[in-house]
């Protein structure tokens, strides 16, 4: 009992603090590190990523070029008869002082009407051969077969014996060779015409 009393604090001295004891042996506090960050994407990943992002970047690219390409190479299709009235038309409208230049657009807007929406070898021909090979072909009458000879006739003064116009025989072609077009589709069905893109 005594030994119990002698370790009593005696009465009105503060208390100690227990002391405690020596850590064991072992690695030192100084050496840990504190948390470890850890990134959200690793290296290899972020690569992944933009390879990717280049890959899809690419196709769309690719697919916009392709779509650019097939508008620009999307035609109007218009009939040989609209092409052709609409040549007519623009002769007339753009050469007004060079009867020749006239002459030369006039001429071949009648030869494209009949070998794209006849299907008659008109370009490579003269004037001759053209309206002789004519003779027997079935889709034009003999009224049709004379006017087209009267108009490329006409033309050809022009372009070759250097004639000239007045206004009113500029307006004449103009108005026969676009009589002549509408003649030649009132008396025939339409054609199917082929194209080259």
């Amino acid at each position: 009992m005594l030994h119990f009393l002698l370790q009593l604090p005696p009465a009105g001295l503060p208390q100690q603090a227990p002391v405690l004891p020596e850590l064991p042996p072992g690695p030192s506090l100084d050496r840990v590190r504190g948390p470890v960050e850890i990134p959200f994407l690793e290296t290899w990943q972020i690569a992944l990523i933009a390879l990717l992002g280049l890959i899809v970047a690419a196709l769309l690219g690719w697919k916009l070029l392709q779509r650019i390409r097939t508008q620009r190479n999307q035609h109007v299709l218009i009939s040989p008869q609209d092409a052709a009235i609409a040549e007519l038309k623009s002769a007339a409208k753009l050469t007004a002082g060079d009867d020749e230049q006239f002459a030369v657009l006039s001429s071949l807007a009648l030869r494209h009407y009949f070998e794209t929406g006849k299907g008659i070898d008109a370009t490579g021909r003269t004037t001759d051969e053209f309206l002789k090979s004519l003779s027997n072909h079935s889709q034009l009458d003999d009224d049709a077969r004379k006017s087209l000879a009267t108009c490329l006739q006409h033309c050809d003064q022009v372009k070759f014996a250097k004639a000239t116009l007045t206004q009113t025989e500029r307006h004449g072609l103009t108005e026969s060779a676009l009589e002549l077009i509408r003649q030649c589709e009132a008396h025939q069905p339409a054609t199917v015409q082929k194209t080259n893109p």
